[in-house]
């Protein structure tokens, strides 16, 4: 039985003591939904996970996988990215999933106390033994190559083709049905035993194919073809992670740009359920914990946000800045890793040499000399040629996917008050980067009110580091070196 521990009025398993996302629920529901589909007399089953890259899909299954295994499902792996490099993915896939299938019964048999277990375990390993030996003398009749000899598509030496096409596919399906009929004696067996009080394995057998958006097209296709066409066998439930976006163009470019590619999906796939969007202010909450960026109050004290949020916390104002820059740049989560991990590194660095970190403009910053270098020379080095919020509007949206969002922002309402108003971030930025190479006379008027700006410019202009000591003729040397921190923590 799987330790749980309290989490509000929750109650998360081990199993989910990362989630940052609060998928648990999620796993939950699939679990109980593909059970009633079991129960229901649907032996067989393919669901697709679709979700874009990045979004946690590999973190899900793992988790998920963790818990059908405490409920006694056996579960396979396939990690399509890891054997993207084979010529033939039908081989592959064959050849993992027997192998994994052989070391669990193996590892069952050899650590399990009951006999009766035991005995189970054995035979079904048997039973794997005999698919396993089948697909050592039968593989080459298994390949692909032989679906149509007609197809022009080059055959593997030792392929006994016969001597007509319809021969050649005689072959094919006799291979392909005995392969299914031995694959069957394996689930017939682990199911021949299950619910018998013995915590032996129980039916149905799930296998799990991830990665799939990081492979080769045609690889993807393929894998996801041959499994459907081929391992349709009672009993077992195949479970996809996949980025419809980009199967969809994979698939449009190998049959056509006219290729309906919806009803490609309903053919192979049962059902296809969509990853819940993440939470980008919890998500924002749990990098920070996770590299306890503020463990120290001298790194919080050493920031300058751009927004004010109604909660008036330093803490709080992070996490409103770096999950408008996330929602902004419609940032992954594994981008928001790595510019967390980033802005990590930099803030320490300057809170050591006592030095403010502007919250917006270093993140923003950093991904674009993460994903676009050469646009962050250009606007460090001429910021003045974008004059206007829309122009840098216009350049963000070269990194796909920016939606120029507004945020609240200290802004001046008199001469001596201020009040909160909806800025873009383009509008933020704008200020931010005329600022790298503002003369002194414009930092001198901006410290006396004698031009009008947002709040953070005052406050970054009024930074005990941003003296003109060394460099009398830039006024804020602390934002210029800043650039070149960015350039060596990304």
């Amino acid at each position: 039985m799987t330790n749980e521990m309290a989490t509000g009025n929750q109650t998360k398993t081990d199993n989910w003591a990362a989630d940052k996302l609060d998928r648990e629920s999620q796993a939950v529901l699939l679990t109980n939904f593909l059970k009633q589909q079991y129960e229901n007399r649907s032996s067989r089953f393919a669901l697709n996970i679709n979700s874009s890259w990045g979004f946690g899909k590999t973190f899900f299954l793992d988790r998920w996988k963790r818990d059908l295994e405490d409920q006694s499902y056996l579960v396979l792996e396939y990690n399509a990215w890891e054997n993207d490099y084979s010529k033939d993915p039908l081989m592959s896939f064959l050849y993992e999933i027997s192998s994994q299938l052989s070391r669990r019964l193996d590892e069952c048999a050899k650590t399990s106390k009951d006999a009766q277990v035991v005995k189970n375990a054995n035979a079904s390993l048997t039973a794997n033994k005999e698919l396993t030996e089948f697909l050592k003398s039968n593989g080459l009749q298994l390949m692909r190559s032989l679906i149509s000899v007609s197809t022009g598509m080059k055959v593997p030496e030792g392929i006994n083709l016969g001597t007509s096409p319809y021969e050649a596919e005689q072959k094919r399906k006799e291979a392909v049905e005995e392969f299914k009929k031995k694959l069957s004696n394996v689930i017939g067996t682990i199911k021949q035993h299950e619910g018998a009080g013995n915590e032996y394995f129980k039916a149905p057998l799930y296998v799990f194919i991830d990665e799939l958006d990081r492979c080769r097209p045609n690889f993807t296709i393929e894998l996801i073809e041959v499994v459907k066409h081929i391992c349709n066998v009672d009993h077992i439930f195949f479970i996809f992670a996949t980025d419809g976006e980009q199967l969809q163009a994979s698939l449009r470019g190998m049959y056509g740009p006219g290729f309906d590619a919806e009803v490609y999906f309903n053919r192979i796939f049962s059902r296809e359920v969509h990853l819940s969007l993440p939470n980008n202010h919890r998500f924002a909450k749990a990098l920070e914990r996770e590299y306890e960026m503020f463990d120290s109050e001298d790194n919080l004290g050493s920031l300058i946000f751009a927004s004010y949020p109604e909660v008036q916390s330093g803490i709080e104002k992070f996490y409103v800045d770096f999950q408008w820059v996330s929602d902004a740049f419609n940032l992954d989560l594994r981008s928001q890793h790595q510019l967390a991990a980033t802005f990590d590194t930099l803030m320490k660095t300057r809170a050591y040499e006592n030095e403010q970190t502007f919250t917006v403009g270093a993140l923003v910053l950093i991904l674009l000399w993460q994903r676009k270098k050469q646009l962050f020379k250009d606007l460090v080095s001429s910021p003045l040629k974008t004059q206007s919020k829309n122009e840098l509007s216009k350049l963000f949206r070269g990194l796909g996917g920016f939606e120029d969002r507004k945020g609240p922002v200290l802004c001046p309402k008199s001469a001596d008050s201020w009040d909160v108003a909806q800025i873009t971030i383009s509008e933020v930025m704008m200020s931010f980067l005329q600022l790298l190479h503002a003369s002194r006379k414009e930092i001198i008027d901006i410290k006396r009110g004698e031009v009008t700006s947002f709040f953070f410019v005052q406050e970054i202009c009024e930074s005990p580091a941003n003296t003109n000591r060394h460099r009398p003729h830039l006024a804020l040397p602390s934002l210029l070196k800043m650039i070149d921190q960015i350039m060596l923590a990304a």
